[in-house]
């Protein structure tokens, strides 16, 4: 296993690479504000592949969007097919959890002469409701945009704090080994301690619409 930078046309992504030379091809996906040492617990399961875990925009090592830009999943699915672009691939398979789920399936109806195989962890797809929802769920988002404009990353005096927030989370219990993993890879050192967003779910769904 490795670090791997990939260049896109205007952001650069991190990956994690899980090599396994002459096996097939396996892009990881991880969840929302999750990053790609997500998979590394499931490094055992995986030796048939030759795995790359990505790190999506704004997660992880990899670069943000600029400042007012969304991160809405399809606009994921551009980028992570300039990811595989990147690493020479042609076609390979997906593995993607939750957040990664939904643009994993949508990338596979989109482009499926180039996925073999898709597997899927706690996804089905896209979250979908009732069209009866779509007008509340518009308002919430409007509304939850708004909200987070220039908001600040939290800053964490040390990584044990920060470790500690990620797990606060009671509707999505972590080990504290799980969460470190997360926190050590989602985190940026600077003056002060660490900042980052350690905290599953800490947006309102509604940011998805």
């Amino acid at each position: 296993m490795h670090e791997i930078d990939l260049q896109l046309k205007d952001l650069r992504l991190s990956a994690l690479h899980m090599q396994q030379s002459g096996k097939p091809k396996l892009l990881a996906l991880h969840g929302w504000l999750d990053n790609a040492a997500s998979f590394l617990p499931m490094r055992p399961f995986l030796a048939g592949y030759d795995v790359v875990a990505l790190d999506l925009v704004g997660h992880g090592r990899s670069d943000h969007r600029p400042a007012g830009a969304w991160y809405h999943y399809v606009d994921y699915l551009g980028e992570v097919l300039q990811a595989v672009d990147a690493l020479g691939w042609t076609r390979f398979s997906l593995l993607g959890h939750s957040l990664g789920g939904a643009i994993a399936a949508v990338l596979a109806a989109a482009a499926p002469e180039r996925v073999d195989r898709l597997y899927l962890v706690e996804s089905l797809g896209p979250i979908s409701t009732p069209e009866s929802r779509a007008l509340p769920l518009l308002r919430e988002a409007l509304r939850d945009r708004g909200a987070i404009a220039g908001k600040q990353l939290r800053l964490f005096a040390e990584m044990n704090q920060a470790v500690a927030a990620r797990r606060s989370n009671k509707d999505m219990p972590l080990s504290e080994a799980s969460a470190r993993l997360l926190c050590e890879r989602g985190t940026r050192a600077q003056d002060g301690g660490w900042s980052g967003h350690p905290i599953h779910g800490s947006h309102s769904p509604a940011q998805f619409v």
